[in-house]
């Protein structure tokens, strides 16, 4: 466990993983410097009265004195590579993100860990609400649930706790453990923070670098960079998932059943899951995977399965209004997603919301899908133009320009039996806060259509 007492620890950036942070270190002695461009008079003053020795508030956007203190912990989000991390780097001063705090005062053995570009939320979501049948105290937490930090009070030792964990968090650790990692996929995301492809796979493996006694790597076969990447995990039992029909060792779909051949953990069953489409099939499969590492018992797991109705903003029913269906998967933030949305409706009558701010990727890899199961696309955001010349003349477009009129100019060309999916395929920060604003704008809208006609 760190001894934090006296410490001098540098808190950049007070996002919600920073503040956690900031009141963990601040309640445990250790004297902070705390960072963030935008002034907040309510947070320092709650963090002030936490702290044992005291802290000091940098307002502003350039932040000093990070080479003088211990520790330097910053938010996920900002680069390493900004010119104020080069004098830490000279001076070997550790950088850490909250994952990597929480983990020395953690119990590992309780942990399962998730990450991979898309499907980690609802893995992590899924193998909690799994978990939580047997096992009531389970901790959901990390981008998902509870900041992390906020976890290290709470934890029971006989409890699991189940962490989202980003490559944004993974690409600072050295130190953290878990005693299950999840790998769901990997496809080319945060390309701009990392600096490319490799490492931004290389960040992701840092997950499964560290293990104490018997350990697990659940990994996605049916994906090839993933089954490629577990070759380079050492020193764990891998554990592979698949729909595909071609791995026929760790669990797999087969005959309309989940079938696992884990050792020691070898069960068939046949659950009538409420979420629908390919992908939620692998994810289904990926959290029994883990909930049965973790020791539930072959009836929770099947409740557990059957009772999980999925995410918030992820291919979410948001609705029907004179027949035609409204589905929010505001969570689409890459081209991949929006290709995983598409793939799990049969329906050829989908009119399809897509845009917002670009994230340097192509779009051409949606053209098929789009040409053969979308009836319209409808523009929003900064990146429609982008988006326009990337699927070419394929189908018929729409500028809409913002949310709100995309899903009423789609309603108004609709016909009973069509569904209006928003999947944007983009970030959502040009015109939202973040993805949740931007799918809780999409239901309102349904719900004045609704309540209007």
């Amino acid at each position: 466990m760190l001894d934090l007492k006296n410490k001098k620890i540098y808190v950049f950036g007070l996002g919600i993983s920073g503040r956690s942070a900031a009141l963990f270190l601040a309640k445990n002695g250790a004297s902070l410097i705390v960072n963030d461009i935008k002034k907040d008079e309510r947070f320092a003053e709650k963090l002030g009265s936490a702290a044992k020795n005291g802290v000091e508030f940098v307002w502003g956007e350039h932040p000093c004195g990070l080479a003088e203190c211990d520790i330097v912990i910053k938010s996920p989000g900002i680069s390493l590579k900004l010119d104020v991390f080069k004098e830490v780097r000279r001076k070997n001063i550790p950088v850490w993100t909250d994952i990597e705090l929480a983990g020395y005062f953690l119990n590992s053995r309780n942990i399962t860990a998730v990450t991979g570009t898309n499907g980690k939320s609802t893995v992590s979501a899924l193998t909690a609400h799994i978990l939580r049948g047997q096992f009531e105290n389970t901790i959901l937490a990390g981008n998902i649930g509870l900041p992390v930090c906020d976890v290290i009070p709470l934890e029971d030792p006989d409890s699991p706790v189940v962490l989202e964990v980003s490559s944004y968090q993974l690409e600072c650790a050295e130190n953290f453990a878990a005693r299950i990692g999840v790998l769901t996929n990997i496809t080319p995301d945060h390309l701009g923070h990392h600096g490319g492809m490799e490492e931004y796979i290389s960040a992701k493996l840092k997950l499964f670098d560290n293990h104490q006694g018997s350990c697990y790597a659940v990994v996605n076969y049916d994906d090839n960079i993933t089954r490629d990447a577990a070759k380079k995990i050492k020193n764990r039992d891998i554990i592979f998932f698949s729909v595909s029909g071609k791995a026929k060792q760790g669990i797999f779909f087969e005959r309309g059943s989940i079938i696992s051949r884990i050792p020691g953990f070898e069960i068939e069953i046949t659950p009538r899951l409420k979420i629908f489409g390919v992908h939620n099939l692998q994810n289904a499969l990926c959290s029994a995977a883990c909930a049965l590492l973790m020791g539930i018992k072959k009836e929770q797991l099947i409740i557990g399965l059957e009772s999980f109705s999925g995410l918030e903003h992820r291919l979410e029913h948001a609705g029907s209004v004179k027949g035609v269906a409204f589905v929010n998967d505001s969570k689409s933030t890459n081209v991949e997603s929006a290709i995983t949305a598409l793939k799990a409706f049969d329906s050829k009558n989908i009119r399809l919301i897509l845009g917002g701010e670009d994230k340097g990727f192509s779009y051409a890899p949606l053209k098929e899908l789009v040409k053969n199961k979308v009836k319209a696309v409808y523009l929003i955001g900064s990146a429609a133009p982008l988006i326009r010349d990337g699927l070419g003349p394929i189908a018929e477009f729409h500028e809409s320009g913002d949310l709100k009129t995309a899903v009423i100019e789609a309603y108004n060309n609709s016909i009973q039996g069509d569904i209006v999916l928003l999947s944007p395929a983009c970030a959502s920060f040009d015109q939202f806060e973040n993805f949740e604003q931007r799918g809780r704008c999409f239901k309102e809208v349904v719900n004045k259509l609704n309540q209007h006609g």
